[in-house]
């Protein structure tokens, strides 16, 4: 690929990438605000409640992904093409460009999985529940609270 049909490639994904965040960030605002994150069961109804609206932002959210991956491969390649001794950083970005992609993946499938039930029992309240908890502790420690 030349260098002007990366460089527009690249563009090209960073400003589509731009669009479809745009058309999915007032999808996260259509949540009930008053709905308690620690109630797993109030959560699974607020989702169902919203399960189209759900699957509409996840479904954009990997078409954002695809856009994302695009554009952090043709950022290495412009980087690793200006300056070979700079490439680590341009793989360091397509890196971590990757892990935050597979990250929101897993938030994605938690995300979708409640979603189209309405009533779940409690157990499956507690899968939902458990691991958010268990994600939101994990850092706790190397700030110091426990």
């Amino acid at each position: 690929m030349t260098h002007a049909a990366l460089r527009k490639l690249t563009g090209l994904a960073a400003l589509a990438s731009v669009g479809v965040w745009l058309a999915i960030f007032p999808l996260y605002t259509m949540a009930d605000p008053a709905v308690s994150l620690y109630n797993g069961a109030s959560i699974a109804e607020d989702l169902f409640r919203l399960r189209h609206i759900v699957f509409t932002r996840i479904l954009l959210g990997l078409v954002l992904y695809i856009t994302l991956m695009i554009f952090a491969v043709g950022l290495r390649e412009l980087v690793r093409r200006a300056s070979p001794t700079h490439e680590w950083l341009g793989t360091l970005s397509f890196g971590a460009m990757a892990v935050w992609v597979g990250v929101t993946l897993v938030a994605n499938g938690l995300e979708g999985g409640p979603a189209p039930a309405r009533r779940l029992s409690g157990g499956a309240c507690r899968a939902v529940g458990e691991p958010m908890r268990a994600t939101l502790a994990s850092p706790s420690p190397a700030v110091g609270r426990p």
